[in-house]
C-alpha cells in the first residue's frame, strides 16, 4: 500500500481584529513493494498548494467577521487498483487552540450546512466551496472537517488517477465575533492520499492457454485437445474480461494462471443460444501479464466471429510486456463465416496490438500465418528477432496494416517473411542502415506475395547466406526492386529462384551489383521464369550484374535468364566464369526482345551436360559465335533452338560434339536457318528426334554427317512436319527401332525422296497424320510402300494420309494392321486417283473408320473401291465414305456385329448400287443421314438387315435419293427412334417402302417433312401419295380399309 500524506501547520493569530493563517506543506511517502515479481512500482504523487491571510478586521458595524482563503490537493497515481484521498484538521477533538489561553478554541464545523449557520456557528473553522472559482470567500455551501481519528473522505476510485491527476479545490475559513480572544491558535490539517497495492497474476504458456480454450469448448479429442494447430470445430462469438465468473448454465471454466500468481485466472466459456461460445477471462487481479512464452495462445481458432476481441481492455489490463515469444500467435485463425470469410476477417483492435507493442520479444515466427486477421505490428526491439513466416499467407485478400518499429530491421531470420501475403503497408517502409545487421536469411521472404515492396537501398546485410526464392512469384503492379547498394561479403551461398516468375508492370529493374557471389554455386532461376504459359513472363527491363557477380563456382545455370521479356542488352560482364557449369538448361530461353546477347571470354561448356531449350524463344538474337562451344558432355539439346527465329546460320561447329546426346527433339524447331552444318554430328546414341526439323523453313541447306546414326531413335514423330528440307541423310537414317512416326513427314514441301516410303517401321506403333498434307510443293509422286514399311505393330492409323498430295497409294505390301485400333480419317480429303489394298487386308481390332474415304477429291467417277478389311470389331463408319466421288464401293467382307454409329456412312457419295443385306446394325443408335445425297444410287440392297430397340436416330436416312424405287426396311424395330426427320424427303422415284409390324412410330418423335416430294409413292393397300396428304399420320402400313391409310407396304420381318 501506498500512503501519501500532506502535514499542514495552520497558525490562527488574532490581534484584536486580525486573524492570519499561514500554510506549510510537508510530504511524508510510506510504500510497501507487491510482492509478486512481475508487479511494476505504481508512481503516486500528493501535492498541496495555498496561500492563507485571513484579516478578521470588522468593517463599520461588522460584528461576524467570515474569512476564506483558497486551497487544493492535487492526488496522482498510476494504479489500476484505486485509490482513497481523505482530510482532516486540528487536534484529537478537531479544534484550534490558543497557545496562551489554552481554553480559547476555534472549533471545527459540526455537520455539513448548505443554507447558514447553526446557532453555535460562532469561532468555527472548516471548508467551503469556492463560489465561481474566487478564494477569498464563501458560496453558501460548508463542509465539516473531521478530526485525526475520523478523517473525511474526499475521493475514493477504484481506477488510476487521470494522467493529469486529481484536483480538489476548497476554501479554508474562519467565522468568529469580536469576543474572541487574542492571540495565536495553532493546529494541524493533514490530506491523506492512500493508493491500494496492485494484484498481479500470470497466465499460463501460450500452449496450455489454447489448450484450456480447447478443453472449455468441449473437445475432448487429444489430437485436437493437445495440438494448438489443428483447427478448433467449436464457434467462438466473443472473447472478455471480467472480475468475476460469468453466469450460464452451460459452461465450463478452466485455471489459466500459474501456480505462484497472487490471485487466479480462469477461462470460462459459456455455450450461448446459437451453440456457440462466449469466453470470459476472468480474475480479482488488477494485473494480468501474459507469460514470457505467449507461442500458440490463439492457434487454430478457425471459427471466430470477425469482431471477437471488439471488447478488448484499455487499461492494460492483460499485459505482454514480459512476452518473448509470440510464435504462432495467431496462426489460422479465422472468420466461421467460411463462406463470407474472405470479407469478415478478424479484426484486431488498437488497445490489443498497441499492448503488445509494449513488448520486446525475440521470436515472432509464424505469428500471422495463415491467418484471417489484421496483420497489425508494432514492435520496437532491442536486439535481434526471428521473423520466420510472421505474415506467412496471411489473409484472403489485400489487408491494409499498420507495420512499423524496428522488428523487420533488427530481424536475424526473414525467411518466408511475406510468403504469400497481400499486405499493403500503411506507410513506405525504407530501410535504414542497420537494416539487415543480424539477418542470415531472407529466403522466400516475399514469395507468392504482393506484400508492399522493402526500399532495401540502405540496408547492411553483414551477415546474410541465403537469398533463395526471395522474390519467387512476386506480384504487384508500380513496384520497384531497390537492392542494397553497399556491398555484402561474401558469406552468401544460396541464390537459386531470388527473382523468379516476377509479375510485375514493365521498366522492372534489377540491380546485384551490390552480391558477392563468390562463394555461390546454384543460380537457376536467379531472375528467370519457370512458368509453362507462353504468356507467362518477367517484365524485366534490365539487369546489372557488375564486378562483384562472380560465377566462378557456380555449377548450375538453369533457367537463369529465362523469359524476361523486356530486357534488349544482358552482358554477362568479364567475371562471368562458367568453366564449372554443368546444367544451362533454358538458360536464355524465351528472351522475346532480347537483341545484344555478350557472353564474354569466361564463357566455357567443357562441362555441360544439359543444354536443352538454351537459346529457345530468343526471337531476335541473331548469331552466336559456336566455335567456342565444347559440347563433349552434353547428352540434352533438346528444344535447344526452338523458336529462335532470327538465327540464319549454324556454322563454325566443329567442337560441336554431340557424341554423348541422347535427345535433339525440338533441336530446330521453328527456326529459319539459311545453312545448318550439321557435318561434326555424332547422333549414334540419340533416341528422340521427335520435332528435330519442325517447321525449319527459309529452304535450309542442311550438311548431314558421313553417317546420320539413327540405329538407336526410338521416337520421330513430327521431326520433319511442315519442314522445306529437301531430303532425308544419305546414310546411316535406320528406323529399325522408331516406335512413333506420327506427323513425321505431315505437310512437308520439297521432299521428293522415295526413301520416305521404303522405311523400316516393324517397330512402329504410331502413323497417326504421318504423311498429312505432304508434299504439297511436290504433288503427283507415287507411295509405293517397300516391304521394310511394315504395319503389323501400329495402333493408330487415323489421319495417315489425311489431305496428302500422293497420286497412287500403294500399299500391297502392307499385311495389314492386326493391332490397330482406329483408322479415322486415314485418306480424308486425300488427292490420291487411285489406292490398292492386298487381297486381305487384316483390321480386326480397329474400332473407328469414321471419314476413312471421305472427301477424295481426285478419285475418278468411274472408279470401284474394293475393301478387303475384317470389320468384326468396328463400332464407328461416321461419315467413312462421305462424298465419295466412286461408283462402286466394295464392301462385301464387312461384318458389323459391334456397330453402333453409323451417321452419315454414305452422305452424298457417288455410288450407283450398294448391298448391304449381309450387315448386321442390331447395335446401332443412330443412322441419321447415312444414305443422304445419295443422288446417283439406283439400288440399295437392306433385305434381312435387322435393328432393334438401340436405334434413335433415323432422321434424314434417305433424304434426295433421287433414283431409288424400293427400300426394305422389313427388319428395322423402329421403337424407340425420336427423329424420323426428312426420312424419305424428295425421293422422286420411290414407289414402295417395305415395313414389318416393327416399324413402330412414338407420339413424340418427329416427323416433320418425312415424306415431302415423295410423289410416286404408293402404299401397299393402294394409296397414292398426295401432297396434301404427306403428313406424318400417313407414316404406317396403309390400311385404309381400317381408315388407316399410309404409305408403307406391309412385309413379314424376317
Amino acid at each position: 500500500m501506498l500512503r501519501l500524506l500532506g502535514l499542514n501547520r495552520i497558525n490562527f493569530l488574532v490581534k484584536k481584529s486580525f486573524i492570519f493563517l499561514a500554510l506549510l506543506g510537508s510530504v511524508f511517502l510510506i510504500f510497501n513493494s507487491p510482492s509478486n515479481v512481475y508487479a511494476e512500482d505504481s508512481s503516486a504523487s500528493l501535492t498541496v498548494t495555498g496561500n492563507f491571510n485571513i484579516d478578521l478586521t470588522p468593517q463599520g458595524t461588522e460584528q461576524i467577521m467570515l474569512r476564506a482563503s483558497g486551497m487544493q490537493a492535487i492526488a496522482k497515481t498510476s494504479s489500476i487498483a484505486g485509490y482513497s484521498l481523505y482530510v482532516s484538521g486540528g487536534d484529537e477533538n478537531g479544534n484550534f487552540t490558543n497557545e496562551k489561553a489554552p481554553n480559547s478554541i476555534l472549533k471545527p464545523l459540526k455537520q455539513n450546512s448548505y443554507y447558514g449557520f447553526p446557532s453555535d456557528g460562532i469561532n468555527i473553522w472548516g471548508f467551503c466551496s469556492q463560489p465561481y472559482g474566487a478564494t477569498n470567500r464563501c458560496d453558501s455551501s460548508y463542509y465539516a472537517i473531521g478530526k485525526p481519528s475520523a478523517p473525511t473522505l474526499l475521493k475514493k476510485s477504484d481506477t488510476a488517477t487521470p494522467s493529469d491527476g486529481f484536483t480538489y479545490k476548497a476554501n479554508l475559513f474562519a467565522r468568529a465575533n469580536q469576543q474572541i480572544v487574542s492571540g495565536k491558535y495553532v493546529g494541524d490539517i493533514t490530506f491523506s492520499l492512500i493508493v491500494n497495492d496492485e494484484i498481479t497474476s500470470t497466465l499460463v504458456t501460450g500452449r496450455d492457454f489454447n489448450k484450456a480454450i480447447r478443453e472449455a469448448t468441449g473437445v475432448t479429442d487429444p489430437t485436437i485437445l493437445n495440438n494448438p494447430t489443428t483447427e478448433l470445430p467449436s464457434q467462438i462469438s466473443t472473447f472478455k474480461f471480467a472480475k468475476a465468473e460469468p453466469s450460464g448454465t452451460d459452461k465450463k471454466t478452466v485455471k489459466v494462471s500459474i501456480e505462484n500468481s497472487e490471485e487466479p485466472v480462469y477461462l470460462t466459456a459459456v455455450k450461448n443460444y446459437s451453440n456457440r461460445y462466449d469466453l470470459t477471462v476472468w480474475s480479482n487481479a488488477h494485473h494480468i501479464v501474459a507469460n514470457q512464452d505467449s507461442s500458440y495462445m490463439f492457434s487454430g481458432l478457425a471459427n471466430l466471429y470477425y469482431d471477437i476481441f471488439s471488447a478488448w481492455p484499455s487499461n492494460n489490463l492483460l499485459d505482454f510486456s514480459k512476452v518473448k515469444n509470440f510464435s504462432h500467435f495467431y496462426y489460422k485463425i479465422d472468420s466461421f463465416s467460411k463462406s463470407e470469410s474472405s470479407y469478415y476477417k478478424i479484426n484486431v483492435p488498437a488497445y490489443l496490438y498497441n499492448a503488445i507493442a509494449k513488448s520486446n520479444p525475440t521470436n515472432i515466427d509464424s505469428m500471422f500465418e495463415d491467418a484471417n486477421v489484421d496483420p497489425h505490428l508494432i514492435l520496437n526491439t532491442t536486439g535481434p528477432i526471428s521473423t520466420n513466416q510472421t505474415f506467412k499467407n496471411n489473409g484472403k485478400r489485400s489487408y491494409s496494416a499498420y507495420i512499423s518499429g524496428n522488428f523487420i530491421e533488427n530481424s536475424s531470420d526473414m525467411t518466408s517473411l511475406f510468403e504469400g501475403s497481400q499486405i499493403s503497408f500503411n506507410s513506405s517502409y525504407t530501410a535504414s542502415e542497420n537494416f539487415g545487421q543480424y539477418t542470415t536469411s531472407t529466403n522466400s521472404m516475399f514469395k507468392n506475395s504482393s506484400t508492399t515492396m522493402i526500399d532495401f537501398g540502405k540496408a547492411n546485410f553483414v551477415n546474410l547466406t541465403d537469398t533463395e526464392s526471395m522474390f519467387e512469384n512476386y506480384s504487384r503492379n508500380y513496384v520497384r526492386f531497390y537492392m542494397p547498394k553497399k556491398a555484402n561479403n561474401s558469406k552468401l551461398k544460396k541464390m537459386r529462384a531470388m527473382f523468379k516468375n516476377i509479375q510485375t508492370d514493365s521498366d522492372t529493374t534489377i540491380d546485384l551489383s551490390s552480391f558477392n557471389t563468390e562463394a555461390v554455386t546454384d543460380m537457376s532461376y536467379l531472375i528467370g521464369n519457370d512458368q509453362t504459359q507462353r504468356y507467362k513472363y518477367s517484365r524485366v527491363s534490365s539487369i546489372t550484374l557488375g564486378d562483384n557477380f562472380i560465377t566462378k563456382n557456380v555449377t548450375n545455370m538453369e533457367g537463369m535468364f529465362r523469359k524476361v521479356y523486356d530486357v534488349r542488352t544482358l552482358n554477362l560482364g568479364a567475371n562471368f566464369d562458367t568453366s564449372k557449369v554443368t546444367n544451362m538448361f533454358a538458360m536464355f530461353e524465351g528472351g522475346y526482345n532480347l537483341q545484344n546477347l555478350i557472353l564474354g571470354d569466361k564463357f566455357k561448356t567443357d562441362e555441360v551436360t544439359n543444354m536443352s531449350r538454351m537459346f529457345a524463344g530468343c526471337w531476335y538474337v541473331k548469331d552466336i559465335d559456336f566455335s567456342k562451344f565444347n559440347t563433349k558432355n552434353v547428352t540434352d539439346m533438346s528444344y535447344m533452338f526452338n523458336d529462335a527465329t532470327a538465327f540464319r546460320n549454324f556454322t563454325n561447329t566443329a567442337k560441336f560434339n554431340t557424341e554423348k546426346v541422347t535427345d535433339t527433339s525440338y533441336m530446330f524447331s521453328n527456326t529459319r536457318f539459311t545453312t545448318l552444318d550439321l557435318s561434326a554430328f555424332n547422333t549414334k546414341n540419340v533416341t528422340n528426334m521427335a520435332y528435330m526439323f519442325d517447321r525449319t523453313s527459309n529452304s535450309v541447306n542442311v550438311t548431314y554427317p558421313a553417317v546420320f546414326d539413327t540405329s538407336k531413335v526410338t521416337d520421330m514423330n513430327h521431326m520433319f512436319n511442315e519442314s522445306y528440307i529437301k531430303n532425308l541423310p544419305a546414310a546411316g537414317f535406320d528406323t529399325r527401332n522408331v516406335t512413333n512416326m506420327s506427323y513425321m513427314f505431315r505437310r512437308v514441301y520439297y521432299m521428293k525422296d522415295p526413301q520416305v516410303f521404303n522405311l523400316n517401321t516393324r517397330n512402329v506403333t504410331n502413323m497417326e497424320n504421318m504423311f498429312e498434307l505432304a508434299f504439297e510443293s511436290q504433288p503427283n509422286q507415287n507411295a509405293i510402300f517397300g516391304s521394310d514399311f511394315n504395319t503389323e505393330k501400329v495402333i493408330t492409323m487415323a489421319n495417315m494420309f489425311k489431305e496428302s498430295n500422293i497420286n497412287e497409294i500403294d500399299v500391297t505390301n502392307f499385311v495389314g494392321a492386326p493391332e490397330a485400333t482406329t483408322m479415322a480419317s486415314m485418306f480424308d480429303k486425300t488427292k490420291t486417283t487411285k489406292i490398292t489394298f492386298p487381297a486381305t487386308f487384316n483390321t480386326s481390332k480397329v474400332t473407328d473408320m469414321s471419314r476413312m474415304f471421305a472427301q477424295m477429291p481426285n478419285i475418278p467417277s468411274n472408279y470401284e473401291l474394293n475393301l478387303p478389311f475384317d470389320t468384326s470389331s468396328l463400332t464407328t463408319m461416321s461419315q467413312m465414305f462421305y462424298s465419295f466421288p466412286g461408283t462402286s464401293i466394295n464392301v462385301s467382307s464387312f461384318r458389323t456385329p459391334n456397330l453402333t454409329d453409323f451417321y452419315m456412312a454414305f452422305y452424298s457419295a457417288k455410288i450407283t448400287n450398294l448391298d448391304l443385306s449381309h450387315f448386321d446394325l442390331e447395335n446401332v443408335t443412330t443412322m441419321s443421314s447415312a444414305f443422304s445425297d445419295c443422288n446417283n444410287l439406283a439400288s440399295l440392297n437392306l433385305t434381312g438387315v435387322k435393328t432393334t430397340n438401340k436405334l434413335t436416330q433415323m432422321s434424314s436416312l434417305f433424304n434426295r435419293n433421287y433414283k431409288l424405287t424400293t427400300i426394305d426396311l422389313s427388319g428395322f424395330d423402329t421403337s424407340n427412334v425420336n427423329s424420323f426427320y426428312y426420312m424419305f424427303y424428295q425421293n422422286r422415284e420411290l414407289t414402295t417402302i417395305y415395313v414389318s409390324e416393327k416399324f413402330v412410330v412414338k407420339p413424340s418423335a418427329d416427323k416433320s417433312y418425312v415424306f415431302d416430294d415423295d410423289n410416286k409413292l404408293v402404299g401397299g393397300a393402294g394409296t397414292v401419295y398426295n401432297y396434301y396428304n404427306s403428313n406424318a399420320n400417313y407414316l404406317r402400313i396403309d390400311d385404309p380399309t381400317n381408315s388407316k391409310p399410309g404409305y408403307f407396304t406391309y412385309k413379314a420381318a424376317l
